[in-house]
């Protein structure tokens, strides 16, 4: 058994490898040297039975590609390890491979460009820390980010998590989770699909294109910035769109006493009324994948049905849009919803679901 201690350059120029299963052999150079190997030859310090990389200067950088060249070498605790690599490749990494870089003497993950998109399970694995000023952009499906209650949201902010990306782009969330993922950024593609409950609340949305569902009780619906559906449910609501093209939903049996609902904002340039033929069962066909067009025939700007069609009615008057069921004023007309008064709405405003 030999004791062999070698600089790269040393290593290379010596004539006699591999050497054998018993000697103690380490590469023991400054951190730069180490650094610039490429990942063919640090798998050449393994064939040739290297047991250890020593830094002399006690640092050194290495790739995922270098680390994973390293086989069965072994880094000097002593020294510190920096795995630097672009966010891509380092989220490329197995579980097994994350969950064993403290155990390899590896310190610290610097992200080259800043980003890396771990899935929730390898961010769970990563058992050392991050460069500071790297974020963590969490990257995982829709159902394990929804997964996360307010508590975990707000741990994963102490751990530079900095934003979402559904990979089936929806999040279905509880109030106290949405708003708990306020503080974060979302992937320009993804959305929210934010369910309230039997109480009644205000849900006020992002900039993202999201669906607010008051489900009971009466709510306030705020879509703000982005393209946003908002289903108020049972109860009397208030619904506001704001900016961008929002759809307001009517799928509940209406009752102007117990679910009549409010439209703060309808803008007939960007906005829709989307009505469920399971309730208002004469406006056709359609469906939320597949919205149909309301039919010409079937909307009347009046106070009441004039002919045997007239199912939608709009009165500009009082701003009330109800439903005639027969057409022709024969059935009483229920109110649906009040929006502002005197719009300049058309057929073209409404779509069957």
């Amino acid at each position: 058994m030999a004791t062999f201690v070698f600089t790269v350059a040393e290593f290379t120029a010596f004539p006699t490898k591999p050497f054998a299963p018993g000697d103690d052999v380490t590469i023991a150079d400054v951190g730069q040297a180490i650094d610039g190997l490429t990942p063919a030859d640090i798998a050449a310090f393994a064939a040739a039975n290297v047991d250890v990389i020593d830094a002399t200067n006690d640092s050194m950088f290495l790739s995922t590609s270098q680390l994973e060249a390293l086989g069965s070498v072994r880094l000097t605790a002593g020294d510190t390890v920096v795995l630097a690599d672009s966010g891509a490749e380092l989220a490329s990494g197995t579980l097994a491979q994350i969950s064993s870089l403290a155990a390899r003497n590896v310190d610290r993950i610097d992200v080259t460009d800043n980003v890396v998109p771990f899935s929730l399970a390898q961010l769970n694995a990563l058992p050392v820390s991050l460069t500071p000023g790297d974020t963590v952009f969490l990257t995982d499906s829709g159902a394990t980010l929804s997964s996360l209650g307010p508590s975990d949201l707000a741990s994963l902010s102490t751990r530079g998590v900095v934003g979402f990306n559904a990979s089936d782009n929806v999040f279905t969330v509880s109030v106290p989770q949405y708003q708990a993922f306020g503080a974060f950024q979302l992937a320009p593609e993804d959305s929210f699909k934010v369910n309230g409950t039997n109480a009644s609340e205000q849900i006020d949305g992002r900039s993202s294109n999201d669906r607010l569902y008051g489900l009971n009780g009466n709510d306030r619906l705020n879509g703000n910035d982005g393209n946003d559906w908002l289903i108020g449910g049972l109860g009397k609501d208030v619904l506001t769109g704001g900016g961008g093209a929002d759809v307001f939903v009517f799928d509940k049996k209406p009752n102007k006493k117990t679910n009549y609902d409010t439209v703060r904002d309808f803008n007939v340039r960007d906005d829709s009324v989307y009505l469920d033929n399971a309730i208002f069962k004469k406006l056709g066909k359609g469906s939320e994948a597949n919205p149909g067009k309301l039919n010409k025939a079937f909307f009347k700007i009046s106070d009441k049905a004039q002919d045997f069609n007239d199912y939608l009615i709009y009165n500009k008057k009082t701003g009330i849009l109800y439903y005639d069921s027969d057409g022709s004023g024969g059935a009483q007309q229920v109110e649906i919803a009040k929006l502002s008064k005197n719009l300049k709405l058309t057929y073209k405003d409404f779509f069957v679901i």
